[in-house]
Formats: C-alpha cells, structure tokens, sequence
C-alpha cells in the first residue's frame, strides 16, 4: 500500500484489524395511517436528482472542468488493484478463504431476527413495507447459485433513478455472486435502495421486525445495509481522469486521489473547514436542519464582529469539486438524516474528516473510530459552530507550531489549491489565519490527555489514520466479501427451501445493463467499463431455469 501524503512517521499509530413476528393487517394499516399522518424523516429523492436539480447552487460540488487532472498524466501510474478480484485467480482464492472485517456488525444488523428466524410469513409482511417506506422495492431470491428478481409495487412517485438505484443494489450482489458462487447459500430477501433507511424501530411493540436489506442503517432504524453502488460506479461524471475522461469506478478514483495529494502536506492545504452539500429539501425540510445550522456559521460569526472565527469556514464560498476537496486541511461531514455518500472520497486524498456525530451508517462507516480515524464533534444545531470553530483553532495552531517539525515532507500545491489560497488571502481574517502561531499558543489536553477536537491524537496523526482506513478496506473486494458474509448469516436465519418466485426474472449480466440503458448508453458504458465482468456473465440462469423446469 502507498504511505500516506507527507508523514514523516507512523510510530505510535494503531491500526484496524480490523417470540415469530405477528403482523396483522390491522397493524399494517395503523403504521401506513400514521406515516400518512406524520412526514417521513427523510425523502426518497436520490443523490443523482439532487445533483442534476441544484448543481448550480454554490453549496454543491461543482462539475469538474474537461482536462483538470491532465497535469497529472506522468505522474499517477495506473491503479494495480483495480478488478483484481476478477481478473487475477490467486488473489481471488485469498478472498474464498477471508473473512469480512465487519462480520461483527452482521451479527449485531441480524440480532432482532437471532431467536425467531427469518421465515415466509415475515417475508411476506416486509414486502407490504414498498409502498409504506415509499421506495421500490424488490423480493429477490438466490438459488443455485442465480439471482431472481420480482419487483414490487412502488408509489407513483418513483423516480426512473431510483429503480436505478435498485438495480445498482442488484450490480453488488451479482458482483459477489461472479466471485464466490456456490459460497453463497440460497436467500430470499427484500431489498430496497432508498435514500433514508425505512423499517423504523419505534414502529415495533413485541416480535421481530420485518426484514429489510438496504444500503444504510441507523440507530433508529433495523434495516441491514448492503454496499451501495451507485457511487462505486460513477455516472455522475464527478472526477476527471488524467486522460480528460471521467473515472467511471471507485477503485480508479481512490487510487488518482491517493496519487494526486500524495505530495501535498498538510501544512499547506487550505486551513479551513469546508463543507458543500444541499441544505434544502423540499419534500422532507426536516432533514437539512443540522446542514443549514453548519452552513450558516461564518456568516453568523461575521455578523457577530468574529471575523477570526469566521474565516475559519468555507461553506458559502465558490463552487468546489469533489476531486478538490482535500485542498482543504479539514473536510467536513454532515449528514441529513441519511448517509452522505461523499465520505470515502474526503478520506482518500489524506485530509482530516470532523464529522458531526453520525447515526447513520454505509457497510464499512462503523468500521471508522471518532478520536482515531476522523475527529467526531456535537450534532446538536446550537453548538456546532462554536464547537467547529474552537477545534479548527486549536489544530490549526498545532499545525503552525508542532506540525511543522512534525510534518517534513513534499508541500506541492495542485493548481485547483493554488486558486483556493489565492482565493483566501483575500478574505477578511484570512492574514491573521495564515500567519501562525507561537509556541505559546499550543493547545493543551485536558487531564485526560484530550485536547478540544476530542482525540489525545495529534489531527495529522487522525488524518493519516483514516486514510489508511480508507485504502485498506474500503475497496471494491472488501465490498465483495461482506456481502456474501451478510447473505451467508442471512441464510442461516431462514427456515425453509428457497425457490424462485413465480414470475420472477433471472438476472445476468446484460440483462442488468440493457435495464440500465444498454451497453449503447452512456450509463451502460460507465458500467460496463467499471465492471468489464459484467456484460459476459451469464448469472448461472440457463442452468438454473432448467433446473426448476425439470423439476415443474
């Protein structure tokens, strides 16, 4: 693995080793009265609408410009990781023998289902949840090694990017199915791809929950995630290759945004916070309350005479791209009452993540430890900008005195951070910012050895940690090999022989892309590429159609 950006040592550094459900008819319509009664804690609109809707407003990412990472054409050699698992055997047979680092929170996601198992009667109520959770939904089944899917009445709302979004759940499971096979016991389950978990636990009074397979989980919610693979699959063109063309795959992307900061020191990126996201939703407005709180922190601190405190914030400033985040020291994460799917990106180019407390989780986010891997302040609206504020401060005064003994190596400057500093140097506060300060300003921890960020870690020290988190397993095999842990664990809990649905349709490889638009399509192009697996698997259906034929 590559060292992370500009360390000058590691030393002292951990590292990650890393009673049967009755559900009447009547209490399904009692918990269908009250959402109708009560709004959703979340929206189904998805991370593609709310780019192409607001892409303009100057809080989201920006559209990177053609040709932006041209300069780093001689520079980044290309990824060796990428699609190994497919292409090369040995390394394959590593995978059939590991197991998932995150096997722990299987056990604990499938825990409500432990005593009572999963059975046909509590699959049947989950799939009543399509309508209620208002996302689409599908019963899938894998048998014989095949996929089987029958897709569930959605509300008339749903979007054609969300059945996308679904399919890209069924992309991660076929991915695992090409790769391990007959390790893979036979399942049934319903999956969704909503925006915000859906199967609430204030919802249950006794029993086990219905079950859900979706691609995030919260302490409010039981559903089960699955990797989600519309970000591990890039069709929102959001970073550019060296080559002028857009990466279309997670692997690629980590691997430029490791290369492209590897020489850039801490030192020298932008000592702000910056943050850019959507602060509005218009079905659900209750769901950007804490980003709307954090967005207006500057500005409030500015109108309250704090210029110091002020600049110590970009989030209202000019339009940024994903690829340029880590030309900021500190890369904020702010959720919205569901996972924002830009974290593994903040954490792959090497610059330190303050995260809000989080309660919503992808397969691998629990994985990250606040104080080690990221620093974790308050999510409560009234103090997260005095709080931001004071943790920026202090690191960023360790950073001017200790950090720069600390932190000896290469301080290039890519251009889109030349522009920022340039940007910074202009503001109000920015001189005082970015002139230092003296030894005797170094922050001091409290008796416990904590200092104010909330961590006896020094921020390079967090940083360079979760950097290393990132690229040692967050992966596309890391993926791989967590769902078929889940969907073994899974299995284990159900208590009868499946088989496919009546009407339900087998899936491969080039029937999942010409429901992605084609192989002609741009987006049938992305995946493909990002997948070259995809359009020659042949998902085991004309064997196992037979089987179940013969057996009529």
């Amino acid at each position: 693995m590559l060292r992370a950006p500009t360390r000058s040592s590691k030393k002292g550094l951990s590292r990650f080793r890393i009673p049967i459900l009755v559900c009447s008819s009547l209490a399904l319509l009692a918990i269908t009265l009250h959402l109708w009664s009560t709004p959703l804690q979340g929206g189904v609109q998805t991370l593609s609408d709310r780019w192409y809707q607001t892409s303009h407003h100057p809080q989201n990412y920006a559209i990177p410009p053609p040709n932006s990472h041209a300069y780093l054409k001689h520079s980044v050699p290309p990824s060796a990781m990428a699609g190994q698992y497919h292409t090369n055997l040995t390394y394959q047979d590593t995978l059939l023998s590991r197991t998932s680092q995150y096997k722990s929170f299987i056990d604990s996601d499938l825990q409500p289902w432990a005593a009572s198992g999963i059975t046909q009667e509590l699959l049947g109520f989950s799939t009543a949840m399509s309508t209620i959770c208002e996302t689409p939904m599908a019963r899938i089944q894998i048998s014989r090694g095949s996929l089987w899917v029958t897709r569930l009445d959605a509300p008339n709302t749903t979007t054609d990017q969300e059945w996308r979004n679904l399919d890209y759940v069924l992309l991660g499971i076929m991915d695992a199915l090409s790769v391990f096979g007959a390790q893979i016991p036979d399942v049934d389950a319903v999956v969704h791809a909503g925006d915000v978990p859906c199967m609430r636990k204030k919802w249950m009074h006794g029993g086990p929950p219905q079950v859900l397979l979706g691609v995030q989980g919260s302490v409010r919610h039981f559903d089960v995630p699955l990797p989600d693979y519309t970000l591990w699959v890039d069709e929102l063109q959001l970073i550019q290759g060296v080559d002028g063309e857009e990466v279309v795959s997670w692997q690629e992307a980590s691997h430029l945004m490791q290369e492209k900061y590897s020489n850039t020191s801490l030192l020298v990126r932008v000592p702000q916070a910056m943050w850019r996201g959507d602060v509005l939703d218009a079905k659900h407005p209750e769901r950007g309350q804490l980003r709307r709180a954090f967005s207006e922190c500057g500005r409030r601190m500015s109108a309250e005479e704090r210029p110091s405190e002020s600049v110590l914030f970009n989030v209202q400033h000019s339009p940024v791209a994903l690829q340029e985040v880590c030309d900021f020291r500190y890369d904020v994460h702010v959720e919205a009452l569901g996972v924002s799917r830009d974290l593994k990106h903040k954490l792959a180019c090497g610059s330190l993540v303050v995260a809000f407390r989080m309660e919503y989780w992808e397969f691998w986010t629990r994985g990250l430890q606040p104080g080690r891997d990221y620093v974790q302040l308050t999510n409560e609206e009234d103090h997260v900008c005095n709080e931001t504020a004071a943790a920026v401060r202090d690191m960023n005064t360790l950073f001017s005195t200790v950090g720069q003994s600390a932190l000896r190596g290469p301080k290039q400057e890519t251009p889109s951070l030349a522009r920022a500093l340039a940007e910074l140097r202009r503001s109000p506060g920015a001189a005082a910012l970015l002139a230092g300060a003296s030894e005797d300003d170094v922050p001091a921890p409290d008796a416990n050895g904590t200092y104010s960020w909330g961590s006896a870690a020094t921020p390079w020290e967090i940083a360079w940690a979760g950097y290393d988190f990132l690229h040692g397993n967050v992966r596309l095999e890391d993926a791989v090999v967590y769902t078929r842990d889940l969907l073994a664990a899974y299995a284990a809990l159900q208590d009868f022989k499946v088989k496919p649905q009546a009407g339900a349709a087998c899936f491969n490889g080039p029937r999942l892309l010409e429901r992605l638009g084609g192989v002609g399509s741009a987006r049938g192009k992305r995946v493909a590429a990002a997948h070259p697996w995809l359009a020659d698997y042949d998902g085991n259906c004309h064997a196992a159609e037979k089987y179940w034929d013969d057996i009529k």
